[in-house]
């Protein structure tokens, strides 16, 4: 099952380009409490998503200098 267009553009806003809850909510003009619910349910997909293909979650996450 794919991520909804509407989940995945509130999950790239916060958790890869680093905005917060109400910055994202004045940017889709969409209320507060939406925006967090849809983090929600995005985050929860994508776990889902990583426990299957656990490959592909290098590619979101931030790369370590060592």
């Amino acid at each position: 099952r794919e991520m909804s267009a509407r989940k995945r553009v509130a999950f790239v806003l916060s958790d890869i380009e680093g905005r917060t809850a109400p910055e994202i909510s004045e940017i889709l003009n969409i209320p507060e409490a939406t925006v967090r619910t849809r983090l929600f349910h995005a985050r929860r997909d994508f776990a889902e998503r990583a426990k299957k293909h656990p490959q592909f979650v290098d590619y979101f996450l931030p790369q370590q200098d060592t």
